[in-house]
């Protein structure tokens, strides 16, 4: 996604951070039609942005009851309304194709569990993880204007990403040009057991790195290997164990992102149940 060079250096870190996030984040109005997305559900559903927005989101994921569109305040045990939005699981069928006039689903069955939150405006973000492994493949990549109408629906709101980051289940950290560490959340305190001492905006990356050595016994090499690749300007996902006496040996998968203006976003997700 291209970012625009008037955009303030936190709204980039904001768009590039949701892009990043391997679960669908959806941002919907009140009338619940989509006015944002992140790559992601571009890749779920196998179709550019520019065909999404603006469309009712009952529509893109559509669910039917006595042969009647529900709309989406309506899917079962959705209590969005109070609230928050707990995770729940439903299967959908003929993804998208209602306003595309397919004669055939794109994706027979789709089976989701989507999350999500109301916002200030009374306008809904959610979260959504495929649970099915068969997707439709990749997208087309953004052009300006598109990227023009993500970034004004997605506004400038801090509070937005925080709340976002909460809602998935990886670990991510975000981090300026000077590598420290600008946006972090939860899962990432977490998966590493980072004190509020030990973790805070503005500590180097490389002194979380020397931290996470030590308490995971990880070998000399591991820890320069580290280090050495925190300027790498390319993607790239690499897998590797850690071990503490409380949780023994669990594996990690990170993925890295370099961003436009500088450092990195990174998420870890746990992936010991693959091994």
């Amino acid at each position: 996604m291209k970012i625009d060079a008037p955009l303030t250096q936190e709204t980039q870190h904001i768009l590039l951070s949701l892009a990043a996030i391997a679960e669908a984040v959806v941002c919907l109005d009140s009338q619940g039609n989509l006015i944002w997305c992140n790559s992601a559900l571009e890749k779920l559903l196998g179709l550019n942005a520019a065909l999404l927005l603006g469309q009712p989101f009952s529509h893109l994921f559509p669910l039917y009851q006595h042969q009647f569109l529900l709309p989406f305040h309506q899917y079962p045990h959705c209590l969005i309304q109070s609230g928050t939005y707990s995770p729940q699981q439903y299967e959908f069928s003929g993804v998208a194709d209602r306003f595309l006039n397919r004669d055939r689903p794109l994706t027979p069955h789709l089976n989701l569990e989507i999350s999500g939150f109301l916002t200030q405006e009374q306008g809904f973000i959610l979260i959504i993880r495929p649970l099915t492994t068969d997707l439709p493949g990749n997208h087309p990549l953004l052009d300006d204007g598109e990227t023009a109408i993500a970034q004004r629906n997605l506004g400038k709101s801090q509070q937005l990403l925080n709340t976002v980051m909460e809602h998935i289940d990886q670990a991510m950290v975000v981090t300026d040009q000077d590598f420290r560490v600008v946006l972090f959340n939860q899962q990432f305190k977490t998966l590493f057991n980072f004190s509020d001492e030990d973790l805070f905006i503005g500590i180097a990356f490389e002194d979380l790195l020397r931290l996470w050595a030590n308490r995971f016994q990880q070998p000399p090499e591991m820890l320069e290997k580290a280090i050495r690749e925190l300027s790498i300007t390319e993607s790239f996902v690499f897998q590797h164990p850690q071990f503490s006496p409380t949780t023994g040996q669990r594996w990690i998968e990170l993925s890295h992102n370099p961003l436009p203006t500088g450092g990195f976003v990174r998420t870890f997700t746990d992936i010991s149940d693959r091994k």
